[in-house]
Protein backbone atom coordinates (compact mmCIF):
# COMPACT_ATOMS: atom_id res chain seq x y z
CA UNK A 1 0.00 0.00 0.00
CA UNK A 2 1.32 3.44 -0.88
CA UNK A 3 0.31 6.92 -1.90
CA UNK A 4 0.58 7.44 -5.62
CA UNK A 5 1.29 10.85 -7.10
CA UNK A 6 -0.34 9.71 -10.33
CA UNK A 7 -3.33 7.83 -8.93
CA UNK A 8 -5.47 10.33 -7.00
CA UNK A 9 -8.18 7.81 -6.29
CA UNK A 10 -5.72 5.49 -4.56
CA UNK A 11 -4.31 8.36 -2.49
CA UNK A 12 -7.70 9.40 -1.15
CA UNK A 13 -8.60 5.78 -0.45
CA UNK A 14 -5.44 5.28 1.62
CA UNK A 15 -5.79 8.53 3.56
CA UNK A 16 -7.74 6.95 6.49
CA UNK A 17 -5.05 4.27 6.81
CA UNK A 18 -2.30 6.88 6.90
CA UNK A 19 -4.01 8.92 9.63
CA UNK A 20 -4.74 5.74 11.58
CA UNK A 21 -1.02 4.95 11.64
CA UNK A 22 -0.20 8.47 12.77
CA UNK A 23 -2.35 7.79 15.82
CA UNK A 24 -0.84 4.35 16.28
CA UNK A 25 2.75 5.62 16.25
CA UNK A 26 1.90 8.76 18.25
CA UNK A 27 -0.70 7.63 20.83
CA UNK A 28 -3.51 10.04 21.79
CA UNK A 29 -2.91 12.19 18.73
CA UNK A 30 -6.02 13.52 16.99
CA UNK A 31 -6.97 13.05 13.35
CA UNK A 32 -10.18 13.81 11.51
CA UNK A 33 -11.61 13.31 8.03
CA UNK A 34 -14.82 14.88 6.82
CA UNK A 35 -16.74 13.57 3.81
CA UNK A 36 -20.08 14.44 2.24
CA UNK A 37 -23.12 12.16 1.95
CA UNK A 38 -21.52 10.48 -1.07
CA UNK A 39 -18.29 9.69 0.86
CA UNK A 40 -16.37 12.26 -1.16
CA UNK A 41 -13.48 13.99 0.61
CA UNK A 42 -14.04 17.51 1.97
CA UNK A 43 -11.28 18.15 4.51
CA UNK A 44 -8.97 16.52 7.04
CA UNK A 45 -6.56 17.62 9.75
CA UNK A 46 -4.30 16.14 12.41
CA UNK A 47 -2.53 17.23 15.59
CA UNK A 48 0.22 15.28 17.37
CA UNK A 49 -0.31 14.67 21.09
CA UNK A 50 3.07 15.89 22.32
CA UNK A 51 2.52 19.21 20.56
CA UNK A 52 -0.98 19.51 22.03
CA UNK A 53 0.41 18.88 25.52
CA UNK A 54 3.09 21.51 25.01
CA UNK A 55 0.42 24.03 24.05
CA UNK A 56 -1.91 23.19 26.95
CA UNK A 57 0.79 23.24 29.63
CA UNK A 58 3.52 25.63 28.55
CA UNK A 59 2.30 28.05 25.88
CA UNK A 60 0.17 31.18 25.87
CA UNK A 61 -3.55 30.29 25.62
CA UNK A 62 -3.77 31.94 22.20
CA UNK A 63 -3.82 30.30 18.78
CA UNK A 64 -3.63 31.67 15.25
CA UNK A 65 -5.44 29.99 12.38
CA UNK A 66 -4.78 30.68 8.72
CA UNK A 67 -4.86 29.10 5.32
CA UNK A 68 -2.60 29.02 2.29
CA UNK A 69 -3.87 28.52 -1.21
CA UNK A 70 -2.40 25.44 -2.88
CA UNK A 71 -2.53 24.38 -6.49
CA UNK A 72 -4.11 21.07 -7.31
CA UNK A 73 -6.84 19.36 -9.20
CA UNK A 74 -8.87 18.51 -6.10
CA UNK A 75 -7.48 20.39 -3.07
CA UNK A 76 -7.05 24.16 -2.87
CA UNK A 77 -6.35 25.06 0.76
CA UNK A 78 -3.90 24.11 3.49
CA UNK A 79 -4.75 25.06 7.06
CA UNK A 80 -2.23 25.61 9.85
CA UNK A 81 -2.87 26.39 13.52
CA UNK A 82 0.08 27.90 15.40
CA UNK A 83 0.67 28.93 19.01
CA UNK A 84 3.15 31.27 20.72
CA UNK A 85 5.77 30.03 23.17
CA UNK A 86 7.47 32.07 25.87
CA UNK A 87 10.18 33.34 23.53
CA UNK A 88 7.69 34.73 21.01
CA UNK A 89 8.26 31.81 18.64
CA UNK A 90 5.35 30.41 16.64
CA UNK A 91 4.97 26.65 16.83
CA UNK A 92 2.62 24.68 14.53
CA UNK A 93 0.19 22.54 16.51
CA UNK A 94 -2.24 21.33 13.83
CA UNK A 95 -2.34 20.89 10.05
CA UNK A 96 -5.13 20.31 7.58
CA UNK A 97 -6.07 20.31 3.91
CA UNK A 98 -9.39 20.85 2.25
CA UNK A 99 -11.34 21.62 -0.88
CA UNK A 100 -12.48 25.03 0.38
CA UNK A 101 -10.99 27.80 2.49
CA UNK A 102 -14.10 28.61 4.51
CA UNK A 103 -13.48 27.54 8.12
CA UNK A 104 -15.87 28.54 10.93
CA UNK A 105 -18.15 30.57 8.62
CA UNK A 106 -19.84 32.35 11.55
CA UNK A 107 -16.52 33.70 12.86
CA UNK A 108 -14.83 36.91 11.77
CA UNK A 109 -12.28 36.38 9.00
CA UNK A 110 -9.56 38.91 8.36
CA UNK A 111 -5.83 39.43 8.00
CA UNK A 112 -3.47 39.15 10.96
CA UNK A 113 -1.44 42.22 11.88
CA UNK A 114 1.78 40.40 10.94
CA UNK A 115 0.37 39.54 7.52
CA UNK A 116 -0.59 43.15 6.82
CA UNK A 117 2.84 44.38 7.96
CA UNK A 118 4.57 41.88 5.67
CA UNK A 119 2.48 43.21 2.79
CA UNK A 120 3.50 46.77 3.64
CA UNK A 121 7.18 45.90 3.79
CA UNK A 122 7.00 44.05 0.48
CA UNK A 123 5.58 47.16 -1.15
CA UNK A 124 7.93 49.81 0.27
CA UNK A 125 10.88 47.90 1.72
CA UNK A 126 12.16 47.49 5.27
CA UNK A 127 11.45 50.40 7.60
CA UNK A 128 11.91 50.34 11.39
CA UNK A 129 9.84 53.49 11.73
CA UNK A 130 6.96 51.84 9.88
CA UNK A 131 7.21 48.78 12.12
CA UNK A 132 7.00 50.96 15.21
CA UNK A 133 4.07 53.05 13.97
CA UNK A 134 2.21 50.01 12.68
CA UNK A 135 2.34 47.99 15.89
CA UNK A 136 1.63 51.07 17.97
CA UNK A 137 -1.63 51.43 16.06
CA UNK A 138 -2.39 47.70 16.45
CA UNK A 139 -1.86 47.83 20.22
CA UNK A 140 -3.80 51.06 20.79
CA UNK A 141 -6.24 50.55 23.64
CA UNK A 142 -8.53 53.56 23.17
CA UNK A 143 -10.10 54.96 20.02
CA UNK A 144 -8.23 58.21 20.50
CA UNK A 145 -4.86 56.45 20.75
CA UNK A 146 -5.65 54.42 17.64
CA UNK A 147 -6.66 57.48 15.61
CA UNK A 148 -3.48 59.34 16.57
CA UNK A 149 -1.24 56.35 15.80
CA UNK A 150 -3.07 55.57 12.58
CA UNK A 151 -2.77 59.19 11.46
CA UNK A 152 1.02 59.09 11.87
CA UNK A 153 1.16 55.72 10.11
CA UNK A 154 -0.98 57.05 7.27
CA UNK A 155 1.32 60.00 6.80
CA UNK A 156 4.36 57.69 6.70
CA UNK A 157 2.88 55.17 4.32
CA UNK A 158 -0.19 56.73 2.71
CA UNK A 159 0.16 54.89 -0.56
CA UNK A 160 0.59 51.52 1.14
CA UNK A 161 -2.49 51.96 3.29
CA UNK A 162 -4.50 52.84 0.21
CA UNK A 163 -3.46 49.59 -1.44
CA UNK A 164 -4.32 47.61 1.70
CA UNK A 165 -7.92 48.65 1.33
CA UNK A 166 -8.01 47.56 -2.31
CA UNK A 167 -10.40 44.66 -2.72
CA UNK A 168 -8.19 43.18 -5.41
CA UNK A 169 -5.62 42.24 -2.76
CA UNK A 170 -6.14 38.51 -2.33
CA UNK A 171 -2.64 37.25 -1.70
CA UNK A 172 -2.41 35.45 1.63
CA UNK A 173 0.50 35.46 4.05
CA UNK A 174 1.12 33.44 7.18
CA UNK A 175 2.42 34.73 10.49
CA UNK A 176 6.18 34.64 10.82
CA UNK A 177 6.41 30.91 11.49
CA UNK A 178 9.82 29.80 12.66
CA UNK A 179 10.10 26.20 11.57
CA UNK A 180 12.66 25.18 14.19
CA UNK A 181 12.41 21.57 15.29
CA UNK A 182 11.62 20.74 18.90
CA UNK A 183 15.12 19.37 19.30
CA UNK A 184 16.71 22.66 18.21
CA UNK A 185 14.50 24.69 20.53
CA UNK A 186 15.29 22.28 23.35
CA UNK A 187 19.00 23.05 22.87
CA UNK A 188 18.26 26.78 22.91
CA UNK A 189 16.31 26.40 26.15
CA UNK A 190 19.18 24.53 27.76
CA UNK A 191 21.52 27.44 27.09
CA UNK A 192 19.34 30.00 28.89
CA UNK A 193 20.79 31.23 32.19
CA UNK A 194 18.24 33.97 32.95
CA UNK A 195 14.97 33.77 34.86
CA UNK A 196 12.93 34.82 31.85
CA UNK A 197 13.18 34.08 28.15
CA UNK A 198 15.21 36.46 25.94
CA UNK A 199 11.99 37.95 24.56
CA UNK A 200 10.61 38.70 28.04
CA UNK A 201 13.96 40.12 29.14
CA UNK A 202 13.93 42.44 26.14
CA UNK A 203 10.38 43.67 26.83
CA UNK A 204 11.13 44.23 30.53
CA UNK A 205 14.32 46.14 29.70
CA UNK A 206 12.49 48.41 27.26
CA UNK A 207 9.70 49.13 29.73
CA UNK A 208 12.14 49.81 32.57
CA UNK A 209 14.05 52.27 30.39
CA UNK A 210 10.81 53.95 29.41
CA UNK A 211 9.60 54.74 32.95
CA UNK A 212 12.76 56.54 34.08
CA UNK A 213 11.55 59.76 35.71
CA UNK A 214 8.02 58.53 36.40
CA UNK A 215 6.58 59.50 39.78
CA UNK A 216 4.95 57.00 42.12
CA UNK A 217 2.69 57.82 45.07
CA UNK A 218 1.19 55.25 47.39
CA UNK A 219 -2.56 55.58 47.96
CA UNK A 220 -3.54 54.89 51.59
CA UNK A 221 -6.52 52.57 52.14
CA UNK A 222 -9.90 54.16 52.82
CA UNK A 223 -10.42 51.85 55.80
CA UNK A 224 -7.46 51.08 58.11
CA UNK A 225 -6.29 47.48 57.67
CA UNK A 226 -3.45 45.38 59.12
CA UNK A 227 -2.70 44.13 55.60
CA UNK A 228 -0.38 46.19 53.38
CA UNK A 229 -1.99 48.32 50.69
CA UNK A 230 -0.49 47.94 47.24
CA UNK A 231 -2.42 50.64 45.39
CA UNK A 232 -0.37 53.35 43.72
CA UNK A 233 -0.79 56.44 41.63
CA UNK A 234 1.75 56.54 38.79
CA UNK A 235 2.42 59.67 36.72
CA UNK A 236 4.12 58.81 33.40
CA UNK A 237 4.84 62.44 32.41
CA UNK A 238 1.63 62.48 30.34
CA UNK A 239 -1.14 61.03 32.49
CA UNK A 240 -1.78 59.54 35.91
CA UNK A 241 -2.77 55.88 36.25
CA UNK A 242 -3.91 53.93 39.30
CA UNK A 243 -2.26 50.54 39.81
CA UNK A 244 -3.53 47.82 42.15
CA UNK A 245 -0.79 45.21 42.52
CA UNK A 246 -3.02 42.86 44.52
CA UNK A 247 -5.79 42.73 41.93
CA UNK A 248 -3.43 43.03 38.97
CA UNK A 249 -5.25 46.01 37.49
CA UNK A 250 -4.17 49.33 36.00
CA UNK A 251 -6.40 52.16 34.86
CA UNK A 252 -4.46 52.30 31.58
CA UNK A 253 -6.15 49.01 30.69
CA UNK A 254 -2.92 47.37 29.53
CA UNK A 255 -2.04 45.19 32.51
CA UNK A 256 -0.03 42.23 31.29
CA UNK A 257 -0.17 43.33 27.70
CA UNK A 258 1.27 40.37 25.75
CA UNK A 259 1.66 38.52 29.06
CA UNK A 260 3.90 41.13 30.69
CA UNK A 261 2.74 43.88 33.04
CA UNK A 262 2.49 47.44 31.77
CA UNK A 263 5.13 50.02 32.67
CA UNK A 264 2.90 51.57 35.35
CA UNK A 265 2.62 48.23 37.17
CA UNK A 266 6.36 47.53 36.88
CA UNK A 267 7.40 50.90 38.30
CA UNK A 268 4.87 50.48 41.12
CA UNK A 269 6.30 47.04 41.88
CA UNK A 270 9.80 48.47 42.00
CA UNK A 271 8.57 51.08 44.47
CA UNK A 272 7.55 48.44 47.04
CA UNK A 273 9.40 45.41 48.36
CA UNK A 274 6.19 43.35 48.68
CA UNK A 275 5.94 42.44 44.99
CA UNK A 276 8.53 40.47 43.07
CA UNK A 277 9.21 41.24 39.44
CA UNK A 278 8.33 37.64 38.62
CA UNK A 279 4.73 38.46 39.58
CA UNK A 280 4.68 40.94 36.71
CA UNK A 281 5.26 38.27 34.06
CA UNK A 282 3.06 35.31 33.19
CA UNK A 283 4.56 31.90 33.84
CA UNK A 284 4.77 31.16 30.10
CA UNK A 285 7.68 33.60 29.81
CA UNK A 286 9.89 31.88 32.39
CA UNK A 287 13.01 30.18 31.06
CA UNK A 288 12.27 26.94 32.94
CA UNK A 289 8.81 26.73 31.37
CA UNK A 290 10.32 27.36 27.94
CA UNK A 291 12.72 24.47 28.49
CA UNK A 292 9.83 22.23 29.53
CA UNK A 293 7.93 23.17 26.38
CA UNK A 294 10.39 21.41 24.08
CA UNK A 295 11.89 18.86 26.45
CA UNK A 296 11.33 15.19 25.51
CA UNK A 297 8.70 16.20 22.96
CA UNK A 298 9.38 13.64 20.25
CA UNK A 299 7.23 13.10 17.18
CA UNK A 300 7.47 9.52 15.97
CA UNK A 301 7.84 9.13 12.21
CA UNK A 302 5.21 7.08 10.40
CA UNK A 303 6.83 3.85 9.06
CA UNK A 304 6.88 2.90 5.36
CA UNK A 305 3.53 2.02 3.81
CA UNK A 306 4.49 -1.66 3.73
CA UNK A 307 4.45 -1.65 7.56
CA UNK A 308 1.15 0.16 8.00
CA UNK A 309 -1.57 -1.33 10.14
CA UNK A 310 -4.96 -1.47 8.42
CA UNK A 311 -7.91 -0.78 10.75
CA UNK A 312 -10.78 -3.27 10.88
CA UNK A 313 -13.38 -0.61 10.11
CA UNK A 314 -11.96 1.33 7.21
CA UNK A 315 -13.54 4.65 6.32
CA UNK A 316 -14.46 5.11 2.68
CA UNK A 317 -12.98 8.28 1.14
CA UNK A 318 -13.56 9.07 -2.51
CA UNK A 319 -12.15 11.79 -4.75
CA UNK A 320 -13.89 15.13 -4.12
CA UNK A 321 -16.23 16.54 -6.74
Amino acid sequence: MSFSYNDHEESFTNLPVYLHNIQRINPDSYTYIKTDVLDRFQLCFFAIRCVINAFLVCMLPVIFTGNVRIRGEYLNSMFVVVAMDGNNNTTPIAFGIGVANIVFPDAYHGYSSKSVLIYCLLRIGQSKNLDYLFFRACKAYTTQDFQQSFSKLSYAAREVLTNIGNKKWTRAYFPNIRWNTFAELNVIGGLLSTVFTPYAEMVLHKRMQKFLGWKVTKIPPEIPSPFPSDIFRVFDLKRTCVVDLNRHTCSCGKWRSLGIACGHAIVAARYTNNTELTDMVQIYYRADVFRTTYQTRNVNVVPPASEWEIPEQLMVVLIPM
